[in-house]
């Protein structure tokens, strides 16, 4: 890929804007992938041993921060706003997925409320159900014909 098409973008459920991105504007670390659960298809989700300080740096303060969060354990809404939500559930009803109604009301009543780490990353039951993780397994792989868009998979 050459230099001048790589391309800064902001992504939401139905369409993606992005602006020219030259390499030498680049000053800061604008975000880290972190996966706590899912299948090991995802290179970034490992820790490897490596001699970059900084490297070593990143991956202790962010496992430090899953591990104890303090007040960056913010709710879940603070991230998943209830706008996304809205624009998630009618791409829901658009598609005649069954179960809105008791999606909503968990969304409403308790996901929304949730601390984001140690409220719904650190649930193992929501681990146990693969509430996350499964369909990360489905779309985030090189391979697969249904993709997120996301950087490892074919429609980054």
């Amino acid at each position: 890929m050459a230099l001048s098409s790589v391309a800064l973008c902001r992504r939401s459920l139905r369409h993606t804007e992005c602006a020219p991105l030259q390499w030498s504007s680049v000053a800061v670390l604008y975000a880290v992938t972190w996966n706590i659960a899912a299948i090991n298809n995802n290179p970034f989700e490992y820790w490897i041993t490596h001699n970059d300080k900084d490297y070593n740096a990143l991956m202790e303060a962010v496992q430090h921060f899953i591990d104890d969060p303090k007040s960056r354990d913010v709710p879940v809404s603070q991230v998943f706003s209830q706008s996304m939500w809205m624009e998630l559930k009618e791409l829901m009803i658009e598609r005649g997925w069954d179960g809105i109604e008791q999606t909503d009301k968990l969304w409403r009543t308790d996901f929304s409320s949730r601390k984001i780490i140690s409220e719904f990353m650190q649930d193992k039951t929501l681990g146990d159900k693969r509430l996350a993780s499964m369909p990360d397994r489905y779309t985030n792989t090189i391979n697969t014909v249904v993709c997120t868009q996301w950087f490892i998979s074919e429609v980054a």
